[in-house]
Formats: structure tokens, C-alpha cells, sequence
């Protein structure tokens, strides 16, 4: 058993890391590997260890100190959001062999008519932009020899969760000429910027739809409120999820990390869309069966109600062209 002495440096440790999210009279701060302390009340601090005490004691089944420690992380963590986290050290070691491993297709595209182009992208990983790029200019070249010609255009983001938020900047800048994308405000310099678009729109101001649902969210947000406050793209569906906050997955010493919120998005026009959403400008209800869980899913255009909108409206309204 570990003794009560070291328990109690493990309090004050969690207590100091406390300070971030319980308002704590002191806190610690990080600098040069040197962890410097200030005033720590004792109170509290005994607290935390009266309290491991009695689930060590008390509690039905045997806990160990590492589980305790653990356990007292996440439930700091959870209660500042929902999206904030702790990582083990074996799950964050899996994290990074998935973020290097084989990126997964995310974008479909077809032809719905000889001129309507549709496209899906299911989720925003780093490869998006790059084949949404590669789709379009296949759409655009590839079919020279046919009589298809795109006119129109339609992006599903329908159940589309969201991914990295680099994609969807980058994904929104294919489409805009110029003007502010998204901004992130934070605590730190490092959290808080702007991303504006560059010039050149990959297919020249052609007519586009945005289709989004109830499950659309996060980076589906980014490039719909853009493309929407722009004046680029009309929004197809129903209201958008509504999560506006960016996480960051920080390592920690001994090998484990946090996924900590360090920041949340701003629309072009400077609003937060957390716990809102974006509206869309005509407003479809539907069924989360369209489009299918699958990125090879079926497309039906005769009972997919908010795509045959869509076509509707590409087939008989101009959309306005980018104003910035």
C-alpha cells in the first residue's frame, strides 16, 4: 500500500490541476519541466485525500491509487464539456498509429443529371480537400467527351459528425475567393486566429447547394455557416448540430494525454455557433436514412426529399456568387 505521504503529494498534484476548471485560491504553473506552486489550500486538498481514503476503505470492491488518480482526471475533465477527456497512455500511443496510418476515402461523387453534379463527404480527415479537389476536376474534365457538363452542384454534409478543422478550412477555401472562413477564439495566442479564404474558386462560381441535417456538425459547420455567410452556397435541410468548440489533444509526461477544448469557432460574421447551430436558408425536413451510413450508400432521388430540393432549386434559381 502506497503511503500516506505520497497520496497526499498526489492531491495536492490533482489540485493544482483542478484549478483549471474549480476556482481553487491557487494554482500551479507549468515552466521549463519545473512545477511551481502557490499557496494550495490544505482544506481542500484533504478533502480530495479524506475522500480517497474512504473509497479505499469503504467502497464495496478493491481500487488501487493509479485507478483513483485516473478516475479523478476524467471527472475533472468531463465536467468542464462533454468533449474535453483523459487518454491513456496505451490509447493515446493507438491514437497516434491511427493518425498515421491509411486515410480512408471520405468523398463520393456522381453525376445526378447530364448537368447536376453530387458530392458526399461523409467526414473531413486530412485528405478531403485533396479528393474533393481531384472529384471536381474529374467531374469537370473527365466528362468532356459526354454531353455532361456541370452547371450545378450539390454537397451532402448530411450525418456528417465533423473531423479535423483544417479540412474544413481548406475544403471552404475551394469554393471562396477571398474574405474570413472561420476564426477560433481561446486562452492562449495559439488558440485564438483567423483563416481566410485565397483567391481562386474551383469551379468558377458555379450555382451550389449545401445539404445538412440534425447530425451535421462541427467542420460540416465550418464550411456550411462560410459558404452560407458568403452568399456562395444556399443551405439545404434542417438545423445543424451546433458544436462550435475545438479540442486539442495535449501529451502529457509520463506518456498519456488530455483532449482538452481550448477554443471555440467563430463564424465569418464573428458568432459562435455552439448549442445554436446554422440555420438553413430553406428550411427541409427529412430522414436520417438519406443519405445511408455508407459513403457508397444508394442515392434515391425520388424519395430523398431534401436532395430532390436541391436539384429543384439548381435546376430552376441562380444562386448568388461570392460577395468577398
Amino acid at each position: 500500500m502506497k503511503s500516506l505521504k505520497f497520496r497526499i503529494l498526489l492531491v495536492f498534484i490533482i489540485a493544482g490541476t483542478l484549478s483549471f476548471g474549480i476556482s481553487f485560491s491557487s494554482r500551479f504553473f507549468i515552466s521549463e519541466n519545473q512545477l511551481i506552486t502557490k499557496a494550495i489550500e490544505k482544506n481542500e486538498a484533504l478533502i480530495i485525500n479524506e475522500i480517497m481514503q474512504r473509497v479505499k476503505q469503504d467502497y464495496f470492491q478493491s481500487i488501487g491509487d493509479k485507478d483513483l488518480i485516473e478516475n479523478a482526471i476524467r471527472g475533472m475533465l468531463k465536467e468542464l464539456d462533454p468533449h474535453s477527456d483523459y487518454i491513456t497512455e496505451e490509447d493515446y500511443k493507438n491514437l497516434l498509429i491511427t493518425s498515421m496510418g491509411l486515410l480512408l476515402p471520405t468523398v463520393r461523387y456522381k453525376f445526378l443529371s447530364t448537368n447536376l453534379g453530387y458530392i458526399r463527404i461523409n467526414q473531413f480527415s486530412g485528405n478531403t480537400a485533396t479528393e474533393l479537389s481531384d472529384a471536381i476536376n474529374e467531374m469537370i474534365n473527365g466528362y468532356k467527351s459526354r454531353d455532361t457538363r456541370l452547371h450545378g452542384l450539390i454537397i451532402d454534409l448530411r450525418n456528417n459528425l465533423g473531423g479535423m478543422f483544417n479540412a474544413a478550412v481548406d475544403v471552404s477555401d475551394l469554393f471562396l475567393t477571398k474574405g474570413i472562413i472561420v476564426s477560433s477564439e481561446g486562452r492562449s495566442p495559439q488558440s485564438s486566429f483567423i483563416r481566410k479564404a485565397n483567391k481562386g474558386d474551383i469551379i468558377n462560381g458555379t450555382p451550389m447547394v449545401i445539404l445538412v441535417n440534425a447530425h451535421s456538425a462541427s467542420a460540416s459547420e465550418i464550411v456550411a455557416a462560410a459558404l452560407q455567410h458568403h452568399h456562395r452556397a444556399l443551405i439545404v435541410g434542417k438545423k445543424t448540430y451546433g458544436k462550435g468548440l475545438v479540442q486539442t489533444v495535449l501529451p502529457l509526461s509520463q506518456g498519456s494525454a488530455i483532449k482538452l477544448t481550448t477554443s471555440r469557432y467563430l463564424t465569418p460574421s464573428g458568432q459562435s455557433i455552439h448549442k445554436v447551430g446554422v440555420k438553413p436558408d430553406i428550411l427541409v425536413e427529412g430522414s436520417r436514412q438519406y443519405p445511408g451510413k455508407k459513403l457508397n450508400a444508394e442515392i434515391d432521388q425520388n424519395n430523398d426529399v431534401q436532395l430532390h430540393e436541391a436539384m429543384k432549386l439548381l435546376n430552376n434559381y441562380p444562386i448568388m456568387h461570392s460577395k468577398h
